[in-house]
């Protein structure tokens, strides 16, 4: 989303914005590496379709889907990084290991066995997440990263998976934030009408927007400051990225 690949953003030296086949790319020099990023949207297909898009247009050396996840674990709180070395798809229980693509480093945050699950929908209720993460034996969950691991996975790419936790384990996701990421895909009118008529059914929701504003920019700032720490690992010899 763009409130995800902000920060990087607004950092790109020599940025170019395009725009097509309802994606939005952005090149430019980020950490000293060139990289090009493109807003997915939100879901499996919208991810798999962006990083096939991404893989045949700028031949990249390795990929990143980073982005915001919600925690199945109390062991984990709001606002925590976390780079998971194992993710499952919740239709089928397939599961993708990623620890090849992921080598175990001291200073890799919440490095271990990490297990993120990816869902069709959101899983907004507290008792929904205990129960998955039970299931599973997964510490959080998102709607794109599996979609992106498998497509690495067929092109024998580098992949590097970096999630935030936006809402804890026992804070249920606002019902709200689907409706907001779809509706800012088509542009600040759009957004905003769909804003005004949330608000209008429940004033009391724009206290809600506010707070969930401040988390994820807080959490895009922690996102940010850590991809461009893993870009500069890289060696420039194997410069490339995406979203």
């Amino acid at each position: 989303m763009p409130i995800e690949s902000a920060g990087i953003v607004s950092r790109l030296t020599y940025r170019k914005t395009t725009k097509g086949n309802g994606h939005t790319f952005h090149t430019g020099i980020f950490a000293d590496r060139r990289v090009v990023l493109i807003e997915a949207g939100v879901g499996q297909k919208a991810a798999r379709n962006a990083a096939a898009v991404l893989c045949d247009v700028f031949e990249p050396k390795s990929l990143c889907s980073a982005g915001y996840a919600g925690g199945l674990t109390e062991r984990f709180k709001k606002l925590t990084l976390c780079i998971p070395q194992q993710v499952i798809r919740l239709c089928d229980g397939a599961a993708l290991d990623l620890t090849s693509s992921i080598p175990q480093r001291a200073d890799v945050p919440n490095a271990g066995l990490l297990t993120l699950l990816t869902a069709d929908e959101p899983v907004s209720a507290p008792d929904a997440k205990q129960q998955l993460g039970r299931q599973f034996a997964a510490e959080l969950v998102d709607m794109e990263t599996f979609a992106v691991a498998d497509v690495c996975r067929e092109r024998q790419l580098p992949f590097l998976p970096v999630r935030i936790i936006l809402d804890a384990v026992n804070e249920p996701l606002m019902s709200g934030v689907l409706p907001i990421q779809n509706s800012a895909k088509h542009g600040f009118i759009y957004l905003a009408g769909t804003l005004v008529r949330m608000i209008g059914k429940r004033p009391s929701m724009i206290f809600d927007l506010w707070k969930l504003h401040q988390d994820a920019v807080k959490a895009t700032e922690k996102l940010t400051k850590q991809i461009a720490g893993e870009l500069r690992k890289t060696p420039r010899r194997e410069q490339g990225g995406g979203r």
